[in-house]
């Protein structure tokens, strides 16, 4: 997905070596170090995006205009020649600072002009443009599943680049202000191409999960799960070996299916203590924070074996599927995965197979909030 954009990053950096460092790093007193998007206007600057509006100063509540933001997109695929010179803009003038990324964005289906004979380089660029941009640039990819900002913008020409932009994670932070028609600021340009160039977006790794987080948002669910089967117990807890799993990964088959397993970065591969039974669990909203949590088992005199969940032996805020390898037991199940969404809510789910049927037990507390993606044979378990 990412591969036209890094593509021309690539030719920036480049070009950009050949810069003098100080010329490119610049210290801007209106850009605080601890601001979201300073690490983002670093970038700009120092990749000959755009520069600073003075010396000192970057300005990025400033609005952005048409103009300069296919500009700015245009410097960061290298400045490529557009295929033709005819210039049908009569707003844009030859050689003007635009020209050339004008001409490339309407050419590549990136923007059209405000007529035939227009382009209103200097009407402001809305927040709904911009991530349409974007989107288009990319190659107008599988949006993934509606999150709670898109649904708020329906059946518009920029849905689809904001449900692509929301389940990217581009917007984190700001989902719950974010507005279609808002002005882009400065800020707010360079930080989504930052994200989108420099693959920092969360689920940048995890385009393939798309149709299971699909199936997971119609079953109304908050994750799904899919039981892998059993794999050689490992002595050492909570180990990270890739040569084991990218082996087991391949003897069992589970790629062709699951491609985006040998994606998986290693802190993803999670194994408790003689932990065999492998699940994938899916979390469907890629802003949620997900844990696994070791269960401690105690004997009470009265209630029975009780439990206390012990440190988290994973946890990440973006949402990513993980392969969780444990003790599957119904009896005393040695973790739980408890996943908070990015509207704070709570689920806790201790993954087993239910001896009653051999599948997975999706039940927790709150009812079926976890989807079994599990293919089983016909017939089995009924």
């Amino acid at each position: 997905m990412k591969r036209k954009l890094i593509a021309g990053l690539l030719a920036v950096l480049m070009l950009c070596a050949l810069i003098p460092m100080g010329a490119a790093a610049a210290t801007f007193t209106d850009v605080p170090e601890a601001a979201d998007y300073s690490d983002a206007v670093e970038w700009a600057v120092s990749n000959s995006i755009t520069n600073g509006t003075s010396a000192t100063t970057f300005s990025p509540e400033m609005i952005c205009t048409r103009g300069q933001v296919v500009t700015f997109l245009w410097r960061s695929m290298g400045c490529p020649e557009p295929a033709t010179a005819a210039n049908p803009f009569t707003d844009v003038a030859p050689g003007s600072y635009c020209e050339k990324a004008v001409l490339w964005a309407v050419e590549n289906g990136i923007t059209n002009g405000t007529s035939a004979v227009t382009f209103s380089p200097d009407l402001t660029c809305t927040c709904g443009h911009i991530l349409t941009f974007l989107w288009r640039t990319e190659g107008a990819p599988e949006t993934g599943a509606s999150g709670p900002v898109a649904a708020r913008f329906p059946a518009n020409w920029y849905t689809d680049a904001v449900k692509w932009a929301e389940y990217q994670g581009l917007m984190r932070g700001s989902e719950s202000v974010f507005d279609v028609d808002a002005p882009c600021t400065r800020a707010m340009t360079v930080t989504y191409l930052y994200l989108v160039m420099l693959n920092e977006s969360p689920l940048a790794s995890w385009n393939p999960t798309v149709i299971q987080r699909q199936v997971i948002f119609d079953a109304g669910s908050m994750c799904g799960v899919v039981y892998l089967g059993g794999f050689t117990a490992r002595e050492d807890a909570f180990i990270y070996d890739r040569d084991f799993w990218d082996q087991a990964i391949a003897d069992s088959g589970l790629a062709e299916d699951f491609p985006f397993l040998n994606e998986l970065p290693n802190e993803s591969i999670v194994q408790t203590a003689y932990g065999n039974d492998v699940f994938l669990i899916i979390p469907l909203d890629p802003g949620a924070a997900v844990s696994v949590l070791p269960l401690n088992w105690i004997e009470h005199d009265v209630k029975g074996y009780m439990y206390t969940p012990g440190e988290a032996i994973y946890h990440s805020y973006f949402g990513q599927p993980i392969l969780l390898c444990c003790n599957q037991s119904d009896i005393r199940p040695d973790v739980m995965v408890r996943i908070i969404d990015s509207e704070g809510k709570v689920m806790e789910w201790q993954p087993f197979l239910s001896l009653e049927n051999g599948r997975v037990d999706v039940q927790t507390e709150s009812g079926p909030a976890v989807y079994d993606l599990t293919q089983y044979p016909e017939g089995y378990g009924a």
